[in-house]
């Protein structure tokens, strides 16, 4: 349906990012960047990033999620509803 939506989003690494190390998270509508993020990691807990943004959409859009981090390794993402997560709502 045609509007506006806000559209959130939100990942939690399960490993933990060396100080100094970056994780990203990225908005697209149709392949194309909207709104990106950066957490910079300054200890080496686990490291969390959230995103938003209100975006005028069409029928035949569609909107994605990309997460990218500098580990240097593979990581795993937590699969918990309350950490890692996306959502879209109409507003009008």
């Amino acid at each position: 349906m045609e509007g506006t939506y806000l559209f959130t989003a939100a990942v939690l690494l399960s490993g933990a990012l060396s100080a100094g190390k970056y994780l990203k998270l990225m908005l697209y509508k149709n392949n194309a960047v909207v709104r990106t993020t950066e957490t910079l990691a300054m200890t080496t807990t686990s490291t969390t990033a959230n995103i938003s943004a209100y975006i005028d959409c069409s029928p035949t859009d569609y909107i994605e999620v990309f997460v990218h981090h500098t580990v240097g390794a593979a990581t795993d993402i937590a699969a918990t509803a309350a950490h890692t997560y996306f959502q879209g709502h109409r507003i009008n």
